[in-house]
């Protein structure tokens, strides 16, 4: 039980009144006439005359009477806490669910988010049972089902910390429930501490909290002005000597409204170039640093805007350049390919160099330095035994079939390794039509899925007046047909390679590809996807998964020559652990990752969706998630400590039941004394 007035329960001093009362109530003595006493003899004797309390029903009445009329004044409102402690059956299973995420970070919201936990903890009481559990976009359970709030306190101050991730309700939630299949009380509390952010709802996807289990919550949101990095675009492989165009980046402030501050370009610790800036009435605003010079090697670089604020965290973004050597890509041709090679050498920060040769040495069969040949309508190709070790090794290598083709010569030269066997060519005036296209692709496949959705056009409006038709041979996976049914690009593996045929030569005469706009991205994702080349990111977002098989060897782990460090300079992996499959990346900053003497960086940012310190009405909260039956009035979501004592009354019921104690006293005090006067 609470008061909202304790201060009126001073008043219970009055009972002390009746007390007196009673203890130094004299009644008046009857007089008797009696003779002269003047021959008895005086003897001194020593009384110790004792007062006793009496008539202790009738002080009782009067004492209760005082003490419900001062519990009236003080406002008195029953909590579960105090009904949990008179009656053992309604013992409670507690899950506290401590929001983390990196809005929480800020020092008042923090603070006042593990008050609110201690608060909690310290109202279980005998026979509850309490559980930790922090979440931001992912959930920690920090604890089982503790019965001891002592041992409660002390994870939360050893194992509760601020983290950097987004935020999501659903998750956090979902996995809570699920605590409570080992709770061992019917009375299934979570107790949710968050800030209530607007971005944390996201997808419900129609689940909600189960039956059963009550949700309050601790409301600690605050009105926290926040400038943060909204977006950047930064491209990791360099492969010129200068950064090919300018950084652009978009900055945000929350609320909305006008902001004046500078930006400042990091490299290695250096700074390149300061610019100011204001966003505008809707706290937007968009900036750019000039290229700059690359050299050779892995580079750190950070870009810190100020001034900071109450989340530091977000106004840095840090990012890892490489500057690359192209790699060679040798195009064997018996004619000038203009079309190819133009489609391949247009562009900015292009990783391939196309070298026409007229053979292939072999200092060319290096992955490493060649990661894709192109055979282009080659009358005689190099042999199969030439060409399976450089694939074997990971190699790439596209035959682009023409009018040079012969069926016999390729699968003497290259049977072992073609994935296909060339029949016959096909001109589609001889099918009685005027040309064919593609219109069915693997449009999810790397090289198509650009092509996707409103640039398909670009694919299925190309016209092929001329083609080769293909065979598959076993295990070799069709990538796109032409109308007529037939393969127009297939696919097949050797070893660590891959090889790829296109059906049309790239002439004039056999198609018009070469003069779609869609011929100078087709030829590029063909390329890169034969030569296994994928751009790596620049920075990655905190919490992101990240797979470690572009530093470890085979693709199986970081393995014990491996070492990785956070940004506080701590190891991420212990030297014996077993090798992992991705990266952990809970802290922004640089990770370090080293293997004897070679040393990458990855750039770790937070999630600019999380800076974003919009609130959630707790109305649309509970419409989301809570079942209605847990928002009803006799069960409220949450209600504060007033409201209840208002849907309570106590206080009227303490001054009836005060009144009907007085009518009794009056009655009871009428029976005792009668017609005797105290004096």
């Amino acid at each position: 039980m609470q008061f909202l007035a304790p201060l009126f329960l001073l008043g219970a001093l009055a009972i002390a009144g009746p007390i007196i009362l009673h203890l130094i109530r004299r009644e008046r003595s009857e007089r008797l006439p009696f003779a002269s006493l003047m021959f008895f003899r005086r003897i001194p004797r020593k009384d110790l005359q004792r007062q006793k309390l009496k008539y202790l029903f009738l002080l009782l009445l009067r004492c209760l009477a005082i003490a419900l009329i001062v519990s009236a004044f003080a406002r008195p409102v029953l909590t579960r806490e105090w009904w949990s402690a008179v009656n053992p059956s309604a013992a409670r299973s507690v899950l506290i669910l401590l929001d983390h995420s990196l809005s929480m970070s800020a020092a008042p919201v923090w603070e006042k988010a593990l008050a609110e936990a201690k608060k909690k903890i310290h109202s279980l009481h005998s026979g509850d049972e309490g559980m930790l559990v922090q979440f931001g976009e992912t959930v920690e359970v920090v604890s089982g089902w503790e019965r001891s709030p002592a041992e409660l306190l002390n994870l939360l101050r050893s194992r509760v910390s601020q983290a950097f991730e987004a935020t999501s309700y659903v998750e956090a939630l979902r996995l809570a429930a699920d605590q409570f299949q080992e709770a061992r009380n019917a009375q299934k509390e979570i107790f949710l501490i968050t800030d209530f952010q607007r971005s944390g709802l996201g997808s419900t996807q129609g689940w909600k909290v189960p039956a059963g289990i009550k949700v309050t919550t601790a409301n600690v949101g605050q009105n926290i002005a926040n400038l943060y990095i909204a977006e950047a675009r930064i491209e990791r492989q360099v492969f010129t000597d200068q950064y090919f165009a300018p950084i652009v980046m978009q900055l945000r402030h929350f609320p909305p409204a006008k902001v004046n501050g500078t930006a400042t370009f990091y490299l290695e610790e250096k700074p390149f170039e300061k610019v100011t800036f204001q966003t505008d009435a809707s706290g937007k605003t968009s900036l750019s640093f000039q290229p700059f010079p690359v050299e050779p090697g892995v580079h750190r670089g950070r870009i810190v805007v100020e001034p900071a604020d109450a989340l530091p965290q977000d106004n840095t973004l840090y990012f890892v350049l490489e500057k690359q050597k192209a790699g060679m890509v040798p195009l064997l041709t018996e004619e000038n390919e203009f079309f190819l090679i133009s489609a391949l050498s247009t562009g900015e920060n292009i990783p391939f160099e196309v070298r026409q040769v007229r053979h292939l040495e072999p200092r060319l069969l290096d992955p490493s330095i060649s990661p894709v040949v192109i055979l282009n309508d080659v009358a005689r190709p190099p042999s199969a035994p030439l060409l399976a070790p450089y694939l074997e090794k990971g190699g790439g290598l596209v035959i682009i079939l023409g009018n040079s083709a012969d069926p016999g010569t390729y699968e003497n030269q290259l049977g072992g390794i073609l994935p296909v066997t060339l029949t016959e060519k096909q001109f589609a005036r001889t099918q009685g039509v005027p040309f064919v296209s593609i219109t069915d692709a693997n449009w999810q496949h790397p090289i198509f899925s650009i092509f996707q959705d409103s640039h398909k056009p670009g694919i299925v409006s190309t016209q092929f007046y001329g083609y080769w038709k293909l065979e598959p041979k076993a295990g070799a996976r069709i990538l796109a047909r032409f109308s007529e049914g037939v393969p127009a690009m297939i696919e097949g593996d050797v070893g660590a390679g891959r090889v790829l045929i296109f059906a049309s030569s790239l002439q004039p005469v056999w198609n018009d590809f070469p003069l779609r706009s869609s011929f100078l991205p087709f030829w590029q994702q063909v390329i890169q996807y034969a030569s296994r080349w994928t751009p790596f990111q620049s920075f990655v977002r905190v919490n992101q998964l990240l797979p470690v098989e572009r530093w470890s060897e085979g693709g199986k782990g970081l393995g014990r020559t491996w070492n990785v460090l956070d940004p506080r300079g701590q190891r991420v992996f212990a030297l014996d652990s077993q090798s992992p499959q991705f990266l952990p990346l809970k802290l922004n900053g640089h990770y370090e990752i080293r293997e004897r003497k070679k040393t990458d960086w990855i750039a770790v940012n937070t999630d600019p969706n999380e800076s974003d310190l919009a609130r959630l009405a707790v109305e649309d909260f509970q419409a989301a998630l809570v079942p209605g039956s847990l928002r009803s009035e006799a069960n409220p979501l949450q209600s504060s400590i007033e409201q209840r004592e208002q849907q309570q009354s106590l206080w009227w019921l303490f001054l009836g039941i005060a009144a009907l104690l007085l009518l009794v006293e009056a009655a009871v005090a009428n029976a005792y004394y009668g017609n005797q006067r105290l004096t």
